[in-house]
């Protein structure tokens, strides 16, 4: 029963968020009524006598019923025969690849994911793909580190591999810009890898240009 108190609380202060923020617009818009409608809030191009704009803002309360009945409620449907907790267990394992995957787009800056073409958008999902699992793998890698130091991060951590650069040169090869510094070199060899290895490694990565 708490649970479902706080479910509803939850859900009557963000409906009353979404009321102020739409009574912050200037003016009418139809994709300021499609974006406010499954938030349960209505937006009619009706004047307003009291606030002077061009659209009235009305509480959907079928709407909003609806979502309090359901509050603190969630269904899975499946068309596979299983219990309660493998069902539960399988779900959760797919919300912690959906949030490494969000931590993803916030860390690679992928939250827009346009492009000029096919190819590129190929290219740049691909590229986050690997990337992901790069980053797991070093979140797995690094735990001790990240347990042990306080002040470690996963965010610190890929800041200082990202001082480390390899460059193309102009016969094709490729070579290190600098040596690899102390931390940067306990945190490659964290996924068993020597400077010399990882640079093996970099510089056998073929691009197409």
């Amino acid at each position: 029963m708490l649970g479902d108190r706080l479910s509803t609380r939850f859900l009557t202060n963000a409906i009353s968020y979404y009321f102020n923020e739409a009574s912050k617009r200037k003016r009418y818009t139809e994709k300021m009524a499609q974006d406010y409608a499954p938030k349960g809030i209505i937006v009619v191009k009706k004047a307003d006598p009291e606030t002077g704009k061009n659209f009235t803002i009305l509480e959907d309360t079928e709407m909003i019923q609806t979502m309090v009945d359901r509050a603190g409620f969630f269904v899975l449907v499946s068309d596979t025969e299983m219990t309660a907790s493998e069902a539960i267990r399988i779900i959760r394992r797919r919300d912690v690849v959906e949030h490494v995957f969000e931590s993803i787009k916030r860390h690679f800056d992928l939250s827009v994911t346009y492009t000029h073409s096919i190819e590129t958008y190929r290219g740049k999902m691909f590229t986050a793909f690997i990337a992901s699992i790069l980053f797991a793998t070093l979140t797995w890698d690094l735990r001790e580190v990240l347990h042990d130091k306080t002040s470690a991060t996963i965010a610190f951590e890929m800041m200082e591999l990202n001082k480390y650069k390899v460059e193309l040169q102009s016969d094709g090869s490729w070579y290190p810009s600098y040596a690899m510094s102390r931390i940067q070199k306990e945190l490659v060899s964290k996924v068993g890898l020597t400077e010399d290895e990882a640079i093996n490694q970099a510089t056998e990565i073929k691009l197409l240009v």
